[in-house]
């Protein structure tokens, strides 16, 4: 006959282990119910997991001393942003050099010298900490996807979109003292590329994308929401800025198709215009799959 028994009320709304089940007063055959899910091999909960992230929490009752949530996985827990390419359904996972590797199917283990392991508890889930897990990203990074992350980690913008906690996560002079440690270890050029490059200003991954893609053309590196002062009185603040040009660049994501943004959006940029700067205004098919006619465009304002 199965067992019935209620699944006490620590358990319910997350993952828990066999082991911690049974120690709650759960029987073998109250775990094995069809009812709980199984995230992973030894692992149950009540519900379903409502995303990839709460799927890939879902891994911690697994984790052992010394192995920690890293890569993909890591980035999913922290909100930051995840190259398209680097979506899969693989957990990765760090691993002190002392320490065992884990043995499951779906996982994707790296070791790493015991000088450089840190790691940090997020929901109760052992997760690698910002400065390893930058430099672990610039091995399987371009510079372009390790600077925007990078911006996302030390941005100032409390509603940087995805992210977890309010910014900045961590300071910038971290993230350097992490180079420095890193030194030649697989990754180790485009991390001390990547390093310099980051701006701590940046509200969202388009803007680290669109910079980098000018600086990357040979151009000269705009200001990141910068103010725009008219005769001491502030005018607007904007996504990208060349000053002495008076030129704008401004993206234009999903979040300005409400009419209510919309509307602000036609507003600021018409002030600008009134107040003799150029704006250019752009959305994600100017800049993928190339975006020469939008460079073109640029190098004319700039050159007026």
């Amino acid at each position: 006959m199965a067992d019935r028994r209620p699944i006490p009320d620590e358990l319910r709304g997350r993952a828990f282990g066999i082991a911690e089940g049974n120690a709650a007063g759960l029987s073998t055959k109250a775990l094995a119910r069809q009812s709980l899910v199984r995230p992973y091999r030894g692992v149950r909960a009540t519900e379903p997991a409502h995303d990839s992230r709460e799927q890939v929490l879902r891994f911690g009752p697994r984790l052992r001393d010394g192995q920690a949530l890293s890569a993909r996985s890591a980035l999913l827990v922290y909100g930051l942003p995840l190259p398209r390419r680097h979506r899969s359904a693989i957990v990765d996972v760090l691993v002190r050099q002392s320490a065992s590797r884990p043995r499951a199917e779906g996982v994707l283990a790296r070791r790493i010298r015991d000088d450089l392991w840190a790691a940090d508890r997020i929901e109760g889930v052992q997760v690698v900490t910002l400065p390893l897990l930058f430099a672990l990203l610039a091995g399987s990074s371009s510079e372009t996807e390790l600077i925007t992350v990078g911006d996302a980690m030390i941005s100032s913008f409390d509603r940087y979109p995805g992210r977890m906690s309010p910014g900045p996560l961590v300071r910038l002079s971290s993230l350097f003292d992490m180079g420095e440690r890193w030194g030649r270890l697989r990754g180790g050029a485009v991390l001390h590329r990547a390093l310099p490059r980051l701006r701590e200003h940046v509200a969202s991954p388009p803007e680290s994308w669109l910079r980098c893609i000018i600086v990357d053309a040979g151009m000269e590196e705009p200001a990141v929401n910068a103010d725009i002062y008219e005769g001491g009185r502030f005018l607007e603040r904007g996504d990208l800025v060349f000053r002495d040009q008076r030129v704008v660049v401004e993206y234009e994501g999903e979040g300005h198709l409400s009419p209510a943004q919309f509307r602000r959006d036609i507003t600021r940029t018409e002030s600008l215009i009134a107040a003799g700067w150029r704006v250019i205004r752009i959305t994600h098919a100017d800049l993928f799959p190339s975006p020469a006619t939008f460079l073109d465009r640029l190098r004319a304002a700039l050159a007026r």
